[in-house]
């Protein structure tokens, strides 16, 4: 390697170090199918790849360690009954209860969310400590559909669901917070601007929750919502964190005068499509400017989130 060529290399190196992914580490054999599909061991064993991962991370502040696993521990079933584990603050009061150990009727170890390091000592046979100001993300595999390949954009995806499975600690505690209030805020723009009825999840039945779906389709600016790709309303609060993650807000499109519910096809073209118009002009505009309150509070909230995650260690 020629003089520049090293210059460049020890210029890339440390840029990378100094943004917010820490630390980035492969564990196990990465020529190897077993927790990663051969499409997403091609990114991870790809330095554009990877390098294209740091960068794409630059935009939050927060720091993180990302452990990326492809060995046998990862795919066996844990043995043991759960026991839960205080999380204790400075003065010894209780914050929280992660899993020290964990269920015989959970089939493999992901999607387990907040975890101790002895709890990945015992079934991992790593060590991964605990490190303050920084969030600790081990990743057990791709677990998105099928067809997601592992990105940046999958990865921090993939933290909110960590989040949803921790709900006996604090950061799971603070993550249903944000998702009440924005469900809240939402339903409000569908009561007063469209005269939709919007209820509670369990009270939900299907034509509801996929109205709901169709009309987060239409103000979500990121990939899913754009192609109508969302799987469930639920995860559009998923996609919420990755855009602030990645991008470092929350940006919705301008709300529709009206927007559809149903699209019937014929012949692979769409020949009548359903829609939903809003009640009154006036009320139009005036949900309108909510719509850059509900942007800034999903981006208040969310920052509560991260912050209670950091020093803790999640395994998806």
């Amino acid at each position: 390697m020629n003089t520049d060529a090293k210059i460049l290399k020890e210029f890339i190196e440390k840029s990378l170090a100094e943004m917010p992914i820490q630390k980035f580490e492969k564990i196990g054999d990465f020529s190897k199918n077993r927790s990663f599909k051969e499409i997403d061991r091609a990114i991870l064993n790809s330095e554009p790849g990877l390098k294209r991962i740091h960068k794409q991370f630059s935009k939050t502040p927060f720091d993180f360690h990302f452990y990326v696993m492809n060995h046998k521990e990862a795919n066996r079933r844990p043995a043991g009954k759960m026991q839960w584990t205080d999380i204790l603050d400075a003065d010894g009061n209780p914050t929280g209860q992660v899993n020290g150990d964990y269920l015989e009727t959970v089939p493999t170890l992901k999607e387990v969310g907040v975890v101790t390091p002895e709890f990945v000592k015992k079934h991992l046979k790593i060590d991964v400590p605990e490190t303050d100001d920084v969030i600790t993300v081990l990743f057990n595999g791709n677990n998105a559909a099928e067809k997601v390949m592992f990105t940046s954009w999958t990865m921090a995806h993939r933290i909110g669901h960590a989040l949803a499975q921790s709900k006996s600690d604090s950061s799971g505690l603070v993550w249903g917070t944000f998702m009440e209030h924005f469900d809240t805020q939402i339903g409000d723009v569908l009561n007063v601007l469209y005269d939709v009825p919007f209820r509670p999840s369990s009270h939900q039945n299907r034509r509801q929750s996929e109205l709901i779906k169709h009309f987060l389709s239409s103000i979500g600016t990121f990939k899913s919502a754009r192609d109508g790709n969302l799987r469930s309303r639920f995860e559009f609060h998923y996609e919420l964190l990755a855009q602030y993650l990645i991008t470092g807000k929350i940006k919705f499109k301008p709300l529709q005068r009206e927007f559809i519910t149903k699209t019937r096809f014929a012949w692979g073209n769409p020949a009548h499509e359903k829609k939903i118009s809003v009640v009154d002009e006036e009320t139009f505009i005036e949900i309108g400017e909510k719509m850059q309150t509900i942007e800034n509070d999903c981006e208040y909230l969310l920052r509560d989130v991260m912050n209670e995650c950091l020093g803790k260690i999640f395994l998806m």
